[in-house]
């Protein structure tokens, strides 16, 4: 497999690891930093739209269906890679093979669409995500400013003021600079986050005080909120391609997602036990002012900016291998053009839907459904149906290319070959297979309508000084806002 068909999450992780395979506890981090972002802060405004027990609960039943699609994506591409004589896989060209070795023989000769739509999605996704850190660099930044800054601009105006910053980061595509970017990012996470239940856990109102169950038509917005939280199966397939020991990556799958699954609960449930329907989509901007919590805000916002880059590269490497190499798409100057563009855009939709709940919602019902939801099952049951792959052409071979490359090579060769060979479907995993695919076709569709009619609904009654929106009046009662400056805003 060419290195030109990889997808860009897979080069970044082999290209940091080039000689060196990810150890497991690494493997563990890269797991945590892929899953761990902005969804994090608006899962108590997620469980709102789900009640205080209900909540929770479905948190669980969703953490265990992302679980076990991560389980089956990497059973998929094991399994393809031994069939083929492939060193590795990225979710695109198992998309691919899935569908071309698969049972439809229709559907064969139109593999190659399966790639591309697999790519669009992942493309779409690291786009939103991007349209969700400017959003929210700009609502919690105008509202750290908002203290100090009588008569300040609306949000929209902060977004629009980071569009040169965004395109200049976008120009960073050093690998070894970007890694040294995450790592400033996790250290401010973390310490965001710790200063975050600093606040929440005290003086907690009963739970009682809170619905149990929401209002069932608010349920597609907590759905696609939390399932736009576990965003971690975009790194899956490169980090099993990148570990020295890939047959523990199952537990380490389990292991992972089990801590981010707790602390998404209780993130969730804490959050709105404190806040309530006060709950914003991101939780920072329920925040007293004050100079600890502005210390938060800005945090978070630091690690979501010097991020943005990463995000972006994915989709810049996706759309780098899709254009042929003699193109005129190739050169420096037109790919810069291009990253312009698409930043620029990311600022406009955030500037047009400054709505941060609604905007991490409609990204989960949409493309990370599909990618974390639906596609696993269907190439699961594409790959081991039983009559799948009747005709398998070997397309690699693992032992010949150069030098360098070849004992790494070897090695993966040796471990593919460990891999049990599956079985066909059971009757039972078919009917498990159709009720993933059913859950999240319905999500994607209920959801999306949904979510629509709360952004339009929200944009009807748009108000910038709501403290949703990065306004203040609701917390302009602190004693440090009082004693630093009145803006003059009715509550």
């Amino acid at each position: 497999m060419s290195t030109s068909s990889r997808s860009s999450l897979s080069s970044l992780f082999i290209l940091e690891d080039h000689q060196r395979r990810i150890s497991n506890i690494g493997c563990l981090m890269h797991l945590i930093k892929g899953s761990i972002g902005p969804g994090l802060l608006m899962l108590p405004w997620g469980v709102r739209h789900a009640g205080i027990i209900a909540g929770p609960i479905y948190m669980v039943l969703i953490a265990l269906i992302n679980m076990h699609c991560m389980q089956i994506l990497v059973k998929s591409s094991r399994y393809l890679c031994k069939k083929l004589n492939l060193s590795a896989l990225d979710y695109g060209d198992l998309g691919y093979y899935s569908v071309l070795y698969g049972p439809i023989q229709r559907l064969q000769p139109h593999a190659s669409k399966a790639r591309i739509f697999v790519n669009a999605c992942l493309v779409l996704t690291q786009f939103g995500i991007c349209c969700v850190f400017v959003l929210f660099v700009g609502q919690n930044i105008r509202q750290v400013f908002a203290v100090y800054w009588e008569n300040i601009p609306g949000n929209r105006v902060f977004m629009a003021l980071l569009i040169i910053p965004v395109i200049l980061l976008t120009l960073i595509e050093n690998l070894p600079v970007l890694a040294w970017f995450s790592t400033a990012a996790n250290a401010a996470i973390l310490i965001s986050v710790g200063m975050i239940l600093r606040y929440l856990t005290p003086n907690l109102p009963p739970v009682t005080s809170r619905p149990f169950i929401a209002e069932i038509t608010d349920f597609p917005l907590f759905v696609g909120g939390v399932i736009y939280a576990f965003e971690g199966i975009g790194v899956i397939l490169p980090l099993e391609n990148a570990m020295r020991t890939p047959e523990y990556f199952p537990k380490i799958i389990y292991i992972g997602m089990t801590m981010i699954s707790i602390l998404y609960i209780v993130f969730g449930f804490i959050g709105y036990l404190k806040f309530g329907s006060k709950a914003c989509g991101s939780i920072t901007l329920n925040l007293p002012i004050t100079p600890f919590y502005e210390t938060a805000r800005i945090l978070y916002s630091f690690a979501l900016f010097v991020t943005y880059p990463l995000q972006f590269y994915v989709i810049m490497e996706i759309i780098r291998a899709s254009i042929d190499q003699d193109s005129k798409l190739k050169t420096k100057y037109l790919q810069w053009t291009i990253k312009a563009l698409i930043a620029t855009f990311s600022c406009v939709c955030a500037i047009a839907v400054p709505s941060l709940g609604n905007y991490i919602s409609l990204v989960g019902t949409t493309v990370t459904t599909t990618l974390a939801i639906i596609l696993p099952a269907v190439i699961e049951t594409l790959t081991f149906y039983e009559k799948a792959g009747t005709t398998y052409q070997p397309i690699g071979d693992v032992t010949a290319g150069d030098a360098s490359s070849s004992d790494e090579e070897n090695e993966r060769n040796e471990k593919n070959e460990e891999s049990p060979a599956y079985e066909k479907l059971r009757p039972l995993e078919l009917c498990k297979n159709a009720f993933i695919i059913t859950f999240g076709t319905i999500a994607v569709f209920v959801g999306s309508a949904a979510v629509l009619k709360s952004i339009i609904l929200t944009m009807k009654h748009y108000n910038p000084e709501h403290v949703c929106s990065g306004g203040v009046a609701a917390l302009k009662n602190t004693t440090y806002f009082n004693s630093t400056i009145r803006l003059g805003v009715d509550v």
